[in-house]
């Protein structure tokens, strides 16, 4: 499970000042996460039992 929280679409709207806010020099990163995580979606888990099937 991958889960990324507390994203403001501005500064004002963070819930304290280390967390996210959209901007563009985040995007990048945060593609790169996006894919990460979807190129790893049929892993098996080494914790979970559950096999997804491949696509």
């Amino acid at each position: 499970m991958s889960a990324v929280a507390y994203v403001a679409v501005s500064p004002g709207g963070r819930t304290n000042a280390a967390s996210l806010y959209m901007r563009d020099e985040v995007t990048p990163g945060l593609r790169k996460l996006t894919q990460a995580v979807d190129a790893s979606r049929f892993l098996p888990s080494r914790t979970c039992s559950t096999r997804f099937p491949a696509d």
